[in-house]
């Protein structure tokens, strides 16, 4: 336990002096995520440029950070990481460039995945629902269950009516990247916090070191 917080006070102490680019990153991921909930895309098109945009933008960020952790940071496993950031940069890419030049695919796909992910999930929790009830947890089971079918449900209606659904899928897109967006803010919040400690990551362990 000691150890795991040692290793995560050592990352937030390397990440601070970064912690714009993080809050940064959130801002751009709430205001996509304002223009999905509050300016509705009326076709396909504009609904794939913008996720091409925000894909772009991402990769982006990886790129930037595949260069930090490679001068700047002392990581284990450097090579790894970096082969992390630089793989999910290009395939980022990837998506927003195609997104952004063959909308109308892009924006099918995408919803068509979500749809998929909904049954998917929907069969994954009816099935728990069904282990749990042989375990006598019955109302448990029944609440899994329910959910389950409601998840199912819903990504069957999706698939029989794609082009019906963007309105759907746009506000769900939109909330999940001003819920992420908030969180990345958060996050850079705090480890703007850890960089003013001079890097601690609490005013106790900052005692204890001036004390030593």
């Amino acid at each position: 336990m000691l150890q795991d917080e040692f290793e995560i006070a050592e990352v937030a102490r390397a990440l601070a002096p970064y912690w714009s680019a993080f809050v940064v990153r959130g801002v751009t991921l709430v205001g996509f995520g304002i223009f999905f909930l509050f300016f509705p895309a009326t076709s396909w098109d504009t609904v794939s440029f913008v996720f091409g945009a925000l894909s772009v933008t991402d990769a982006t960020f990886n790129v930037i950070k595949a260069f930090v952790v490679t001068c700047c940071i002392e990581v284990e496993n450097k090579c790894q990481v970096l082969l992390l950031f630089v793989l999910s940069a290009v395939c980022s890419a990837v998506i927003g460039l195609i997104a952004i030049f063959n909308p109308a695919a892009t924006a099918e796909a995408l919803l068509l995945l979500l749809a998929l992910w909904f049954v998917l999930v929907g069969i994954s929790q009816f099935w728990f629902a069904c282990l749990m009830a042989s375990e006598d947890d019955s109302q448990n089971s029944c609440c899994l269950g329910f959910i389950g079918i409601l998840y199912a449900v819903t990504g069957v209606t999706l698939i029989m009516d794609l082009g019906g659904n963007v309105g759907f899928f746009i506000l769900f897109v939109g909330l999940c990247l001003v819920i992420f967006g908030m969180q990345m803010i958060y996050f850079g919040m705090n480890l703007k916090q850890v960089y003013e400690a001079g890097g601690y990551t609490s005013l106790g362990e900052a005692r204890r070191t001036t004390d030593v």
